[in-house]
């Protein structure tokens, strides 16, 4: 059933509902690159698709055009894997569950996977039109973004001579950046003991928070769940123990959700009352949904020692959080912050997995240290994965000046240029592509990385007209 027929541009959304059949969560991309290169062959176009299943399209510039310089056009294949916890679904096997109502398309319990699935389709359908004034294009599709990325940076930079690129992967739409935060992924390992156990235990859990995308909207101050919970369960004192503590989904998504049990032979009241001032908290700021339970359990036959249960709870509650710092030069703009994403336990002890993000270097390294110390202090140890450089802002940029003035032609008025603290690839490319003019732009998403996510039809319409206009245009 095509969901999304009638919408227009009917190539854009043939080819992103034909991407939505396809399980394309970060880590599971071969069969999003393996669409990708057979949509070339279709169009009579050669790509080359690598061992981290990036995916190289290459269009040659339209009549009159073949010897001008090429242009890049970028987008991430994988998606954010992310559902309602009532909902049943395989991000591995099934397909997503396409909704619309012709003004927004939505995913039926889950993320749409329109970061990047809109950038994707749009370059798909500008590869397959024939009726274009364009220079040649290299169309490169990279895999787990959303995760570290780990495509871009084992991609073959060799294989491109463009040194100018359109990246397609922002979501607001009139809004293009030209410059972004690096970023590094931390895992704190802290081992625990667990001894038997007999006091009564109680499921306590955080659910139905606000959650968002831990660049873009991390200034606002949204509760973590997993934060939210330790202080829930540090406020009852001595006499606690934990036999599990689990929470979020991923290390770059503010966790919505977290949930552990406790153990203790206090009162139920004086659980019922912690967990109702947690929620008053919570709900005093943007997560007015926020709802935090306490629940009997069946008494678990063992539990972590009350020492390794208060190590722990002082780590989660302990360690920095959220934004650290604001850029100096550039009003509202975040500078330097961290998101506690992920909370997993297992029988080497238990996981905290940390995204930082900073526009400075040597901030980034800085909280760093400060999470590996209040880990080492806590008797844990942590590992880094992932890192990649912040996108410096150009002061000098043809290709900005160039989309500002088609952007200018095509709405009647300008867009609003920023940076942001959110990571992208350009960053990367810049770094390996020396010289590099870079541009991200991007249709309407709302809710990204939550199961609310939802992606403007007349938006992307006109974002595909936008791309169309450049491409004449450079």
């Amino acid at each position: 059933m095509n969901v999304l027929q009638g919408l227009q541009p009917a190539a854009v959304f043939t080819a992103f509902e034909e991407l939505s059949r396809i399980p394309h969560g970060s880590g599971n991309t071969a069969g999003a690159a393996d669409y990708v290169a057979a949509f070339a062959a279709r169009h009579g176009l050669r790509s080359v698709q690598d061992e981290w299943h990036n995916v190289i399209v290459y269009k040659p510039g339209s009549p009159g055009r073949e010897a001008e310089p090429p242009v890049i056009l970028q987008a991430h294949l994988d998606m954010v894997c992310a559902k309602q916890p009532d909902v049943t679904f395989d991000f591995t096997r099934d397909a997503l569950r396409l909704q619309t109502d012709g003004e927004w398309v939505w995913a039926q319990g889950t993320t749409l996977g329109g970061d990047d699935g809109a950038g994707v389709a749009i370059i798909l359908a500008v590869l397959a039109r024939q009726d274009l004034s364009h220079p040649p294009i290299e169309a490169v599709f990279t895999s787990d973004e959303e995760t570290g990325m780990y495509g871009a940076a084992g991609l073959d930079f060799s294989l491109l001579r463009g040194k100018r690129m359109i990246n397609l992967d922002s979501e607001e739409e009139g809004i293009f950046t030209v410059g972004c935060a690096g970023g590094v992924r931390c895992t704190v390992t802290l081992p625990m003991a667990a001894e038997a156990c007999t006091a009564p235990a109680y499921t306590v859990a955080v659910r139905d928070l606000q959650g968002g995308h831990s660049g873009a909207e991390i200034h606002r101050n949204r509760q973590n769940a997993n934060r939210l919970l330790a202080q829930t369960v540090a406020a009852l004192g001595e006499g606690v123990r934990l036999a599990s503590f689990a929470g979020g989904k991923l290390d770059n998504a503010i966790p919505r959700e977290a949930s552990c049990v406790v153990c203790t032979h206090l009162p139920a009241e004086t659980l019922a009352a912690a967990a109702r001032q947690a929620q008053q908290t919570a709900r005093a700021g943007e997560d007015t949904a926020a709802c935090v339970t306490v629940t009997p359990a069946p008494t678990p036959a063992a539990a972590w020692t009350a020492a390794d249960t208060a190590r722990l709870l002082t780590f989660i509650t302990t360690a920095p959080a959220g934004v650290q710092a604001m850029c100096a030069d550039l009003p509202n703009v975040v500078e330097t912050s961290l998101n506690m994403g992920v909370v997993a336990c297992d029988a080497a002890g238990v996981q905290v997995h940390f995204a930082l993000r900073s526009s400075v270097e040597s901030a980034k390294a800085a909280l760093l240290e400060r999470v590996l110390q209040t880990a080492r202090a806590c008797g844990g140890q942590g590992t880094t994965a992932g890192a990649y450089p912040a996108w410096e802002y150009r002061a000098h940029s043809p290709l900005r000046d160039t989309l500002v003035n088609a952007y200018t032609a095509q709405y009647g008025k300008a867009p609003q240029v920023i940076v942001i603290h959110a990571g992208l690839e350009c960053g990367l490319f810049c770094q390996k592509c020396p010289g590099l003019d870079a541009v991200s732009i991007g249709p309407a998403l709302e809710h990204i990385h939550t199961p609310a996510e939802r992606m403007n039809v007349a938006s992307v319409g006109r974002s595909y007209e936008f791309v169309c206009r450049c491409l004449a245009a450079l």
